[in-house]
């Protein structure tokens, strides 16, 4: 069996949030252009009809009933994107977790 490389943390927490970040940015676009050119307008139509805002927003709005207040649209957005981008590079702990266990047996 090989030897698991050593990593080091100070160098892949910084690749890692880089990494999620350019990863979720890439996804959001691909995401987006898919909807827009590949739905019907009727299903695009519909999904806006029972979606009231983007789940980020909506999450903001969440979060801070959760803590006993309320946001304002200019707020909710603001917060809403630091979520939206914050999500995946919330994984470089797991990633670091993982980052010294053995690879899966073959």
């Amino acid at each position: 069996m090989a030897a698991v490389p050593k990593t080091s943390i100070i160098k892949d927490t910084p690749l890692c949030a880089a990494a999620g970040y350019i990863g979720g940015t890439v996804m959001e676009q691909f995401n987006m252009t898919t909807f827009q050119r590949l739905e019907p307008e009727q299903d695009q139509e519909r999904e806006r009809e029972v979606r009231p805002d983007m789940p980020f927003n909506v999450a903001a709005r969440r979060i801070a009933g959760w803590l006993g207040t309320e946001l304002d649209e200019e707020q909710t957005q603001k917060v809403g994107m630091a979520l939206h981008q914050l999500l995946p590079i919330s994984w470089v702990p797991v990633y670091r977790a993982c980052a010294g266990a053995p690879p899966c047996p073959r």
